[in-house]
């Protein structure tokens, strides 16, 4: 993420925190990539390969975000704690010196993560620590156990925060971005889709529109600092 944080650093500043979890190359990642590879989610979450077989196995585009969503829920395992991974971030961030911090950016599962934080602050935390979040490739937030996952269709649009959502195309995924983007008041959240597939993109000028819109956040931000908070309807 050299060139996007090089750019986006002219409006923000970045720390990047490592997943507790090391584990194996994901299947067709660059090799530019040199590695440890790290993860969020540890006992009971997807395993990767699987996760991988099964988005090939699922319904045709026709259906919806969330319908092709609820084809996922069976790679969660019985003992799976979202919640374990959200403290993991959250106590860095709360004990960190870099702190404190104004926003989260997560990839994929870092995504998945990230809402799920925000999800619990706005039912929580009426200060909302986290202003905004950036979503490269985003999962929507998981539930306890073998759940699933937080949808649109069940919940409502029940995280306010202002958010931006980076998907690609080509990202045989990107329904759960589509998905997660559901959940955010569209009033306050920013899609763009950059044509690629699972990955954050390096070209320059995907690179320089996806820091415009995180400047635009910013701003909007800045401008309306008392967002409301959106009650919604989802249960744990």
């Amino acid at each position: 993420m050299d060139r996007q944080q090089t750019v986006i650093t002219q409006t923000v500043e970045l720390h990047f925190l490592n997943g507790p979890h090391e584990v194996s190359r994901f299947p067709g990642l660059g090799s530019q990539h040199r590695g440890p590879f790290f993860r969020y989610l540890g006992e009971g979450a997807p395993d990767v390969a699987r996760l991988v077989d099964v988005m090939q196995d699922l319904p045709t585009s026709t259906s919806s975000p969330e319908e092709m969503c609820r084809g996922m829920r069976i790679v969660y395992g019985e003992d799976y704690k979202p919640q374990l991974a959200a403290k993991y971030v959250q106590d860095f961030a709360n004990t960190s010196d870099a702190g404190p911090f104004d926003g989260l950016l997560g990839f994929s599962e870092g995504a998945c993560v990230a809402a799920n934080i925000l999800l619990d602050q706005e039912r929580t935390s009426p200060e909302r620590p986290f202003k905004c979040a950036v979503f490269f490739n985003g999962i929507p937030p998981a539930r306890a156990g073998n759940a699933g996952i937080y949808l649109a269709d069940e919940c409502g649009q029940v995280i306010k925060t202002p958010t931006l959502h980076v998907f690609g195309a080509r990202d045989p995924g990107k329904f759960a971005s589509l998905a997660l983007g559901n959940l955010c008041t569209s009033d306050n959240s920013l899609v763009y889709d950059h044509g690629q597939g699972h990955e954050i993109p390096r070209a320059p000028a995907i690179t320089k529109r996806i820091a415009t819109l995180v400047r635009e956040m910013v701003a909007s931000i800045e401008s309306n600092p008392t967002n409301s908070v959106n009650e919604g309807a989802c249960k744990s």
